[in-house]
């Protein structure tokens, strides 16, 4: 079973071993060339990551001030119509007539008709008019009354007659063309060069080859052998 000294001695060797290790990796992190390097660096140009701010530009754009409406107006109209007058009323009166006596009188005294009559030793059937004659006699012809009615005229006349009526008005909507800004190309890191440039940092782009090898240093800036390539 161990001990709590031999535990806490356990413990901090370990968070020595993580905190070396961190140092290592975070060394070596820091070498690592970014993805994003330009692809066509200029020669002994020294790049850095710098903000770029946004681009913005005015852009039209139609906005609506005032929607559109569809309301009734009310409006007074005289329309024209027709009508029938009374020019004149019916009128209604009664009619007497006065009884009579008659002191003559046509009597038919023969009726007409055809008939034979005798043409010596032949006969003929002929026509023979009526007989009449005027016989006194007395007839007694009693009154009469009566009512009678004449209709009424009429005639057809135009009138005026105000009217209230609805119309429907449309008033369109109403647009006006408005600036905004757009952004136009958006705010972004970029590589981009500066002016710092000296001969030691940035060597001739074709050195002189030394005839002797001579050990590279390292990246803690120790000389150490180059390795061998033959």
């Amino acid at each position: 079973m161990l001990r709590p000294r031999s535990i806490l001695l356990v413990g901090a060797l370990v968070a020595l071993t993580v905190v070396l290790v961190g140092c290592q990796s975070g060394r070596s992190g820091m070498n690592v060339l970014p993805a994003d390097l330009p692809t066509n660096p200029e020669p002994c140009t020294k790049y850095c990551k710098v903000w770029v701010d946004p681009v913005y530009r005015d852009v039209p754009v139609i906005a609506r001030t005032k929607p559109g409406c569809v309301e009734r107006v009310p409006e007074t109209v005289c329309e024209t119509r027709y009508r029938e007058v009374c020019v004149k009323p019916r009128c209604q009166y009664d009619v007497r007539m006065a009884g009579k006596q008659c002191d003559q009188a046509v009597v038919q005294v023969r009726p007409g008709g055809y008939k034979w009559k005798r043409d010596g030793e032949c006969w003929k059937y002929c026509y023979e008019e009526p007989c009449y004659r005027w016989c006194n006699k007395v007839v007694q012809e009693e009154g009469i009354e009566y009512c009678m009615e004449v209709p009424p005229e009429y005639r057809v006349e135009a009138y005026h007659e105000p009217v209230t009526r609805y119309r429907t008005c449309r008033t369109p909507a109403e647009y006006c063309v408005e600036w905004v800004k757009e952004v136009y190309s958006p705010g972004h890191y970029e590589w981009q060069p500066t002016k710092e440039c000296t001969s030691c940092d940035c060597p001739a782009p074709c050195p002189q080859v030394p005839m002797r090898k001579s050990p590279c240093p390292n990246e803690r800036g120790v000389l150490s052998d180059c390795p061998r390539t033959n």
